[in-house]
This record gives C-alpha cells, sequence and structure tokens, in this order.
C-alpha cells in the first residue's frame, strides 16, 4: 500500500515549496538511455547525445584525468555539440586553485545530458532542462 503525506507548510516565502512524501511501492520515472527502448524522436536524439557526450568524455579523461574547461569545450565540439547548446563549469576556483572535477550540460530538446570527469572518471545522466531553458544554474557557463 502507498501512503503519501503532504509536509506541513508555513505561511513563508517557502510555503510555496510543500514537497510531498511517498512511502510504500514507487514507481519511478521512464528514464532515457543506451539500453532504454525510446518511445519518441526527442527522446532518440537524447540517448544519441548521451552516448555521443559519454565517449567523447571518456576518451578525453584517458588522455587527460583532469582536463580544465577549454579541452571539455573542445572535446564535446569534436563529437558534434553545438557550442551554443553546451555548458562546461570552470576548471579553476575563485581563488585560483584546479576544481576537483569538470562538469558539462548539453542541451538536447527539453532534456539535458549533463557529464562530470574527476580524477579520470565520466559519469553521465540525462536530467530535465531548467526553467531558464539551460542545464546549469547561474551566470557562468
Amino acid at each position: 500500500m502507498v501512503q503519501t503525506k503532504a509536509l506541513p507548510s508555513a505561511a513563508s516565502p517557502s510555503a510555496a515549496f510543500a514537497p510531498t512524501v511517498t512511502t510504500g511501492a514507487v514507481s519511478l520515472p521512464d528514464t532515457v538511455g543506451p539500453n532504454t527502448p525510446s518511445t519518441s524522436p526527442e527522446a532518440d536524439a537524447v540517448s544519441a547525445m548521451q552516448l555521443s557526450v559519454e565517449k567523447a568524455l571518456t576518451k578525453l579523461s584517458e588522455v587527460s584525468p583532469q582536463p580544465d574547461r577549454g579541452q571539455v569545450e573542445a572535446a564535446l565540439a569534436q563529437a558534434g555539440t553545438a557550442p551554443e547548446m553546451t555548458e562546461v563549469s570552470d576548471s579553476r576556483t575563485p581563488t585560483g586553485l584546479k576544481a576537483d572535477g569538470v562538469e558539462a550540460g548539453v542541451l538536447s530538446g527539453t532534456q539535458c545530458v549533463m557529464a562530470k570527469i574527476r580524477d579520470g572518471q565520466v559519469s553521465v545522466a540525462v536530467l530535465p532542462v531548467l526553467s531558464s531553458g539551460k542545464c546549469f544554474i547561474g551566470g557562468d557557463r
């Protein structure tokens, strides 16, 4: 049996966000991945983009386990991503230190193919695009 309970919300600026907690059986949302059958042309495009991003960044991480922002941008451009649809995080902190990892987001329809390279390991996931129409929060892309 599934029980759903809304958390109490106070009359405050955060009252508009009243999460719902569900216990019991949970159905997970459909995901798009290389082994998931697609149901639409957009899903096919997102799946192809996910595979392309993963291959490009895995190849890059083999020669540069801690690549900088420019290397990630170049690898994604070489893989066929449009620069105006690609966002890459800084590879340096505000104090000038090397960042632990570099993240990238590639807009594909209403989805973002998100990737991270850290210590030579590549992680890739598909997430919904933000309400801003971008994959990253903030102004530095």
